[in-house]
């Protein structure tokens, strides 16, 4: 077709991956010495879902999200667990006493930026300094103090340096500073690689303004004016796809999401989203809109003034009650608001969500009109105190019906929690 966008391949698509949720067994597998904390899944995928580069001892961890699963690449976990192999064989192998390096907090580079961390983390007990409370996010913790140097507990390895105050100065093995120093360099090529754009080769120190975009021939990070071309490249979506199922993939083929703009954000499209329950095709929508279950209460923010407009692009969920599955996305997101953590608790820090009611649970009470959910609960990880709060089957009714009234008018005050 004369109009179709053309797009340079950037950056292929993992061949041989698992999924996310895998990662942990498949790594015991390998048989690697312990000398690091692999992340669980969730933590991964929020950081790859922030565009931070994830680490396994040197190696760049590469992740990408396929068919709505977050997916690691095979042979990145293979040349990890080699590597570390090797790293601690030579370190077991070493003739007499180590050699050591001094790292201060006014070094430069990997080596402040290290001694920094195991300042604030990790103090000197002596010195009666006590570690920097963490306010951010849960996962950017995990990445700041432990991800960007491969997951190693440097803690373990470094001791104070002989005479430092405050914890300012420490030592650490020759080897393990190697190491470090090998991990901040590929943090840096793959921040300098996002600051760089694909097309026009334009380098920037910030992204302000830039956009990675997924495109049929692979991952393209692009500058401001390149965006702006890409953009205007793109089609409006009218409809194309209608009433045709998602497994009719020839479909999909003939007309790429690639070719348009997201229908509810209005940036570049990814997947064609599609009805889980009737199957039919939606709309193309972009990564972000595709992936967060929170899109229906974006919308009226952005583009979409009315949200239950791309809900009816499916012909099953046109004119339907309370049991299509969008309507259960809205209950969940206001059972979320009742989530918060119990408040005057003596290690709130510590205070995880134990058990809260999944969108499936939910979809099938609002089907049934039982509305017979598990209660939130939480539990404290110092302490192991516990607590729980039931959901009102009678105020759950009240705002279905209040979801329900959003959806057709958009109107984000219509929905009133108690």
């Amino acid at each position: 077709m004369a109009d179709e966008p053309q797009h340079r391949p950037v950056r292929e698509s993992l061949v041989r991956r698992i999924p996310l949720t895998a990662l942990a067994e498949f790594w015991a597998g390998l048989g690697a010495p312990d000398l690091v904390a692999v992340p669980d899944a969730g933590l991964m995928a929020n950081i790859a879902r922030a565009g931070l580069p994830i680490l396994l001892g040197r190696t760049l961890i590469r992740a990408e999200k396929i068919s709505g699963r977050w997916q690691v690449s095979k042979d990145d976990l293979q040349a990890a667990a080699r590597d570390l192999t090797a790293l601690a064989s030579i370190d077991a192998a070493g003739a007499g006493p180590r050699q050591m390096v001094t790292i201060r907090t006014t070094d430069e580079l990997w080596a402040g930026k290290l001694a920094r961390m195991l300042r604030d983390n990790h103090p000197n007990p002596e010195s009666g300094r006590e570690p920097v409370v963490w306010t951010g996010p849960w996962w950017k913790k995990h990445w700041y103090w432990d991800c960007q140097w491969g997951c190693l507990d440097f803690a373990k390895i470094a001791e104070p340096a002989a005479g430092a105050v405050n914890g300012d100065a420490w030592v650490i093995p020759q080897l393990y500073a190697e190491f470090a120093a090998d991990a901040a360099a590929q943090v840096e090529r793959f921040s300098a690689d996002r600051r760089r754009c694909s097309r026009c080769g334009e380098t920037a120190a910030r992204r302000r303004g830039w956009a990675d975009v997924d495109t049929s021939g692979g991952w393209e990070s692009l500058c401001a004016n390149c965006l702006a071309s890409h953009d205007s490249q793109l089609r409006d979506y009218q409809g194309q796809l209608r009433d045709i199922p998602y497994a009719r993939a020839r479909y999909r083929r003939e007309n790429p999401p690639t070719w348009y703009r997201c229908v509810l954000c209005g940036l570049p499209a990814v997947v064609w989203d599609h009805c889980h329950e009737h199957g039919y095709i939606r709309g193309p929508l972009c990564r972000t809109c595709n992936t967060n279950d929170n899109w229906l209460f974006r919308a009226p923010y952005r583009n979409a003034e009315h949200p239950i407009d791309h809900v009816e692009q499916c012909k099953g969920c046109a004119g339907a009650g309370p049991g299509i599955g969008v309507v259960a996305v809205a209950l969940q997101y206001w059972i979320g608001t009742l989530a918060a953590a119990p408040e005057e608790h003596e290690h709130p820090e510590g205070v995880r969500l134990s058990a809260f009611p999944g969108r499936l649970a939910i979809q099938s009470a609002v089907k049934d009109h039982s509305f017979a959910v598990e209660p939130i609960a939480w539990k404290c990880k110092d302490c192991e105190e516990h607590w729980e709060r039931s959901i009102d089957p009678d105020q759950m009714l009240t705002v279905s019906s209040q979801v329900l009234v959003y959806l057709r008018t958009g109107d984000l005050s219509r929905l009133v929690v108690a």
